[in-house]
């Protein structure tokens, strides 16, 4: 299904219009809507929808600008429609730790060819300067704007989840919520021992490790779970939901939600 939001401030078509897609709208419409009333209030026109809706004006569209995750498949081709390509990367955050922080610097920022982001918008100071740090960036336009998603957590606007908060209590108590993120495969292999997790061998993958792991901390952390509390993983979309049941199923006080 496709969704789109035109927003406009006023009636001034040859206002610099920026595109920003969405992938997945449960996690990202919010915020992406609260940047959109932003740029918009600030004179741009604004496209906000799916992939496929933002790849189709772009095609037809004067030069804009467009913001996504992902320079190496969609860099080169928003570029070769005469448009510009913003850098907002999603993934990388408060999640990393600073043991890992260069290694998954390189890993989402390396990679991209030959070709350069037009702009690249960073977390936080910190993740600025060791990107700087890296061979190859010493030159790339970087700017730090914080990180919409987590930014929404400030205290200032933390009302605007007020309403699914309360639904979330009532619905669940108390509760300790863990998303995950190990992605279908590793998941679905896993599910599949059963109750032969233990003979999984270490050295298969690093992920099949850290999701090993990850379960058997689950497990441990439940046990010690009041009576009045439980534990929520929450899967990742490219996850089943399915697997994870299976994976936890003895464990009374652990609920698997999409949502």
């Amino acid at each position: 299904m496709q969704y789109c939001l035109h927003v406009k401030k006023n009636s001034d078509q040859l206002a610099p219009m920026v595109a920003i897609p969405i992938e997945i709208k449960d996690r990202e419409f919010f915020y992406k809507s609260w940047l959109s009333a932003e740029l918009a209030n600030r004179g741009f026109r604004v496209f906000l929808g799916s992939t496929e809706s933002v790849d189709f004006v772009l095609r037809k569209s004067a030069p804009a600008l467009t913001m996504h995750k992902d320079p190496k498949s969609r860099g080169p081709k928003i570029r070769a429609w005469g448009h510009k390509f913003v850098y907002m990367d999603e993934e990388t955050g408060l999640s990393v730790s600073t043991k890992n922080l260069e290694q998954r610097l390189r890993s989402r920022y390396e990679p991209f060819g030959e070709f350069r982001p037009d702009l690249t918008l960073m977390p936080n100071a910190e993740l600025l300067r060791s990107l700087r740090s890296i061979r190859g960036n010493e030159n790339s336009k970087l700017v730090v704007t914080g990180w919409p998603r987590v930014d929404l957590w400030r205290t200032e606007v933390r009302h605007a989840y007020s309403e699914d908060v309360s639904h979330l209590k009532e619905a669940h108590g108390t509760y300790y919520l863990f998303p995950s993120s190990f992605g279908r495969s590793q998941l679905s292999a896993y599910a599949k021992y059963g109750s032969r997790i233990h003979e999984i061998p270490a050295e298969d993958s690093e992920r099949m490790t850290a999701l090993k792991t990850y379960v058997k901390f689950l497990t441990e952390f439940a046990s010690e779970l009041a009576n009045n509390e439980k534990l929520i993983v929450r899967p990742h979309p490219s996850e089943s939901t399915s697997d994870w049941r299976r994976v936890l199923k003895k464990h009374k006080k652990i609920r698997v939600r999409a949502n």
